[in-house]
């Protein structure tokens, strides 16, 4: 997984590249894992989070402005993103 955090004129202000060594059952375990260590390692480097980009739909219109950002903002130390993909599954079906 990769993420880069930027500056509003662009200029690159960090870059973490990590592989992942866990099984995921499906891509979206694996995407909303990326998003959430992504996220994190964001925040304990206190670089201000503001845009998310993510190549995911579906996981960005999952996680972004409810679960990932209110947990990082409240000051949360874990995210289980499976537990809310499986929610947001169960609804639509």
């Amino acid at each position: 997984m990769g993420a880069i955090v930027r500056d509003s004129t662009g200029r690159v202000m960090a870059a973490l590249s990590k592989k992942f060594t866990a099984t995921f059952s499906t891509n979206k375990d694996m995407e909303a894992e990326a998003l959430c260590h992504s996220l994190h390692w964001a925040k304990n480097l206190d670089l201000p989070i503001q845009v998310v980009e993510s190549d995911a739909l579906t996981i960005h219109q999952t996680f972004i402005g409810h679960f990932i950002v209110k947990n990082l903002t409240d000051g949360a130390e874990s995210c289980h993103p499976q537990d809310k993909l499986r929610k947001t599954h169960q609804r639509s079906h």
